[in-house]
């Protein structure tokens, strides 16, 4: 997979796991709340200043991808495996989340060197919207 990081900013649902106290019924309502994320960017998320760096900051991204794969609900883009690269991926995503909480982020750090995968998924419509965005045929 090559990682991809849109120049635009994307929203974030954190996905916040449960304790084993909680019951089922907090976690169903906890995954219905996710799939009635409307997919709408709350452009007042980030000041000036944030979404200049955001945008740069995805605009960097998107250069130094190396793959892009179709996932079940998303897409995974992978990035080179440097630090510098993940400190990148991990501020990208500290700010998409706040803007666009209808994605869900995961970033897969292996051994040294290894590639670093960025995982964008959520809920319905959430891949049509990614595939679009990210250009995949």
């Amino acid at each position: 997979m090559r990682t991809i990081i849109f120049p635009v900013a994307f929203c974030v649902l954190l996905i916040v796991s449960t304790s084993d106290a909680q019951s089922s019924g907090q976690q169903e309502k906890t995954l219905m709340k996710k799939e009635e994320t409307p997919i709408m960017c709350r452009l007042d998320a980030l000041t000036a200043e944030e979404r200049k760096r955001h945008l740069a900051l995805g605009k960097r991204l998107q250069e130094s991808r190396e793959e892009i794969r179709e996932i079940a609900d998303g897409y995974a883009i992978r990035f080179p495996g440097d630090s510098k690269h993940l400190l990148d991926i991990a501020e990208f995503v500290s700010r998409e989340r706040r803007c666009c909480p209808f994605f869900t982020f995961e970033i897969e750090a292996a051994g040294e060197d290894e590639p670093l995968w960025l995982k964008l998924k959520g809920g319905e419509g959430v891949k049509e919207f990614l595939k679009a965005l990210l250009g995949v045929k």
